[in-house]
């Protein structure tokens, strides 16, 4: 099983939320979503392993693939999809409606404005997932930046 996250408007900082970056996700099963992240923040020295632009709690994980699994999430409290990016701990896809709510998570929903409906998609990921890792599988989320002018309308749905 293998998730693009596709990262495309860098969103400011607003009297309502913090700065964000949204995206469009596409499973390889035909799913189709949209994402909400933490800012993406440059790292200025790629030669070392740490990001030293991160801030904690307010930044993207880096562009790249990493493995996707299932785990239990205590804040949570069921499974979730998981992935390791390096820097980060307990990373994951969850529902949110604000980047305040991520921590340097990923959530997932139909609903690009507001940002929202992210139940059945997650729903499905984890779905997916289960299947992935009965069947042996390994599985994999691929997070691409791909920058362009943010959406001029103020709504927008996936289907999916």
């Amino acid at each position: 099983m293998h998730i693009q996250v596709t990262r495309r408007w860098r969103i400011p900082a607003s009297a309502d939320d913090e700065a964000q970056t949204k995206g469009q996700l596409l499973g390889d099963w035909g799913l189709t979503a949209f994402t909400l992240e933490d800012e993406v923040r440059d790292d200025p020295d790629k030669s070392t392993p740490a990001n030293e632009g991160k801030v904690y709690g307010k930044t993207a994980v880096p562009a790249g693939t990493y493995r996707l699994y299932l785990r239990k999430s205590p804040h949570f409290g069921r499974e979730l999809p998981h992935y390791n990016a390096p820097g980060f701990t307990y990373t994951m896809f969850h529902g949110a409606n604000k980047a305040k709510q991520l921590l340097g998570c990923t959530a997932a929903g139909h609903r690009l404005e507001p940002f929202g409906d992210c139940g059945p998609v997650i729903d499905e990921m984890v779905a997916k997932l289960r299947e992935a890792e009965a069947a042996g599988e390994e599985s994999f989320v691929t997070f691409e930046d791909a920058f362009e002018d943010p959406p001029k309308s103020n709504s927008g749905e996936a289907s999916g």
